[in-house]
């Protein structure tokens, strides 16, 4: 369980960290190709990349502090990395854009996958105790 709080904690880490830099500075979108032209485009971009990955960093580390909430927050790191790659994927399939979408999903599934592990190993380790 110990390990599995280390890499929630580092997933907050990321998380948060992206969602202070879109909070404070929306034009990060740029490397990924979205360049708002209007305050509205500004807004949306601070509220579903700063906000939401703020919210969803919150959760993760008090899933890294409290060990009751540790599994909670590894299944919500599991649906949000892994929904994010999904529809990458389906970006990617209709769309083909540039490489940063290939490092993109590759980086989801792979934190999504161990999300699930240590989903699964954590069960296993509380169905042994």
């Amino acid at each position: 369980m110990k390990l599995a709080r280390a890499y929630l904690a580092f997933l907050a880490l990321v998380f948060l960290g992206l969602g202070v830099w879109f909070l404070l500075d929306p034009g990060a979108g740029a490397l990924v190709g979205l360049t708002p032209s209007e305050g509205t485009g500004r807004a949306e971009l601070r509220a579903m990349y700063g906000g939401l990955d703020l919210g969803i960093g919150a959760f993760l580390a008090w899933g890294a502090a409290r060990a009751a909430w540790a599994r909670p927050a590894l299944a919500l790191g599991a649906l949000a990395l892994l929904g994010l790659a999904c529809g990458r994927a389906v970006g990617i399939a209709l769309d083909q854009p540039g490489g940063v979408m290939i490092r993109l999903i590759v980086s989801e599934v792979v934190t999504g996958g161990l999300c699930v592990a240590a989903l699964l190993a954590t069960k296993e380790a509380e169905v042994a105790s």
